[in-house]
């Protein structure tokens, strides 16, 4: 991190992956600095983003789609235009003039992608995923202003009012088994939706649908031709089966031992990983006793070795974080079993429950 953000301190751009759309990089050259200059095309297109945002109220899946509609391609080329790429867009504050770095951070990923084609496996690399750093963490570089600091604020604004009515804090439409299904057909996930009601007497319908069959999406539209599943219907199913299984726990057992030989390699992976950190570990503390024992004989200087045992500390810190995560994922799939070895006891006590 220290390799990038004291350059970038220093107003030097070149430590910026990519240049935020409406801007690109000029890289440097002799008497001048690396620098971002505004894209006219792109700004153009960053200014109706904001627009139709703010005055026309729409939405940033809206906008999206609507962008897909017009005929007009990304940076990339591509002609379909994402919700995720919009959202980016209006959260950027490079648009007011303020280009940001240090946005984001490593974490682990989390395993239940609900959109994703299969279902999620362990990850060979825990930090593999991104998460967003308080924003007084990031660093901030001048560049030419495509929009006005108000209408950032606004938008951003706006941006924490619609959370409060985002799908994953719905509380007025709850879905049962939302995150939990997949299509048959595709492998994508379903996600939860509900229709408004066209007049008041009507009562408004909740379904099930495919992520895979929706055109808007991707590059080459639909890739599933399912069909919407009502909620209430397919509810009703799962939970009459649920009754079914509790009553008669062989029928669990018997799944449970055919997913078990399914997920084997999942097991082995785990384990594999655990010993493999372990003896990291054990290669961290050996780094870290040798520099110690080159300090006491006098070898190494102070200034030499304080750096590198802060390097060793800082790799101790992470492979023990990795280690906690790895022994919490084999904690939990024991405990799967014990419930499972249990189920007999465990269908006496929510027995109750489920006839109410």
């Amino acid at each position: 991190m220290r390799s990038k953000a004291l350059p970038l301190l220093r107003q030097v751009l070149s430590v910026l992956s990519c240049a935020p759309y409406g801007y690109v990089s000029i890289p440097k050259s002799h008497g001048a600095e690396a620098r971002l200059e505004m894209h006219p095309d792109e700004a153009h297109l960053v200014k109706l983003v904001f627009r139709l945002f703010l005055e026309d109220q729409m939405s940033p899946h809206g906008i999206a789609r609507h962008l897909t509609a017009q005929g007009i391609v990304s940076r990339h080329r591509a002609p379909v235009w994402h919700t995720s790429v919009v959202w980016g867009m209006l959260k950027n504050p490079a648009y007011m003039g303020q280009a940001a770095y240090r946005k984001t951070r490593s974490a682990p990923r989390q395993r239940n992608q609900r959109r994703g084609p299969h279902p999620a496996r362990y990850p060979k690399r825990l930090y593999s995923s991104r998460e967003s750093r308080p924003e007084r963490d990031w660093i901030f570089l001048a560049v030419p202003a495509i929009i006005e600091a108000k209408q950032y604020e606004q938008a951003k604004v706006k941006l924490e009012e619609n959370k409060k009515f985002s799908p994953r804090n719905n509380k007025k439409h709850p879905y049962l088994l939302n995150g939990l299904l997949r299509c048959k057909a595709c492998g994508f996930a379903l996600y939860g939706t509900t229709n408004s009601a066209r007049h008041a007497a009507d009562v408004p319908l909740s379904y099930y649908c495919c992520y895979g069959a929706s055109a808007f999406r991707r590059r080459r539209g639909e890739v599933c031709t399912a069909r919407a599943v009502r909620r209430d219907i397919l509810e009703a199913v799962v939970w009459a089966k649920m009754e079914e299984l509790l009553q008669h726990p062989q029928a669990v057992i018997e799944e449970y031992t055919r997913r078990v030989h399914e997920t084997q390699n999942h097991d082995d992976d785990l384990a594999r990983l655990l010993t493999h950190k372990r003896m990291e570990r054990r290669r961290a503390l050996s780094e870290k006793d040798r520099l110690l024992d080159l300090y006491q004989s006098g070898v190494i200087t102070k200034d030499e070795i304080t750096e590198r045992i802060a390097a060793c500390r800082a790799t101790l810190q992470m492979i023990d974080s990795e280690i906690r995560y790895l022994e919490a994922e084999h904690a939990a799939s024991a405990q799967t079993l014990r419930v499972i070895e249990q189920l007999d006891h465990f269908t006496a006590q929510i027995g109750a429950y489920v006839d109410n």
